[in-house]
């Protein structure tokens, strides 16, 4: 049965996506929210007044950051240095192939097929962001996602934010098998 086009798996499809949607949500004033943007906005009210904080955050003490251990020269070179061509190539192919893709659907089998077309792009695109620590919007997307601290969340403060930056196929970091 498993996976099968059943009514079954189908069925429990629906029940996965019902429980992973926010349906309705209690503002911090009581009051039952059940309309998309009115969710939205209840939950980025709550974390805009979470983080705003005010006075009540300790400011960083400067002396006691004086006082701490720093890079020496060698290591700020190290951090800094170019990378080759070479090397960026040898990262892109060291990613295992069958990776999960990023959100373009592309996994790193795909740029290392497309080498001869893609490769000086993703080179240039790699060293534009060594060079000005700048991505392009349509290489980096965050997504965030709420995770119930409880099994029935009702009230904003019952979620966990869990933030997942998502850099597409071009610029993922190689994970371990």
């Amino acid at each position: 049965m498993g996976d099968s086009n059943s009514k079954i798996f189908y069925n429990s499809l629906k029940a996965r996506s019902s429980r992973n949607t926010i349906n309705r949500i209690m503002d911090n004033r009581g009051k039952w929210l059940e309309d998309m943007n009115d969710i939205t906005e209840a939950f980025t009210e709550f974390y805009k007044t979470l983080l705003s904080g005010g006075e009540s955050r300790t400011q960083v003490n400067l002396e006691v950051v004086q006082l701490g251990v720093r890079l020496t020269d060698q290591h700020k070179e190290l951090l800094s240095c170019k990378f080759t061509d070479k090397e960026i190539k040898q990262a892109m192919f060291s990613i295992p192939s069958n990776k999960a893709p990023g959100l373009d659907g592309y996994n790193s089998q795909f740029f290392k097929t497309a080498w001869p077309i893609v490769g000086k792009d993703v080179i240039q695109a790699i060293k534009d962001f060594f060079a000005n620590g700048k991505l392009l919007k349509e290489v980096s997307i965050t997504t965030l996602t709420m995770v119930p601290k409880i099994p029935n969340p009702s009230t904003v403060s019952e979620y966990r934010p869990i933030a997942l930056l998502f850099i597409n196929a071009l610029l993922n970091c190689y994970a371990a098998d």
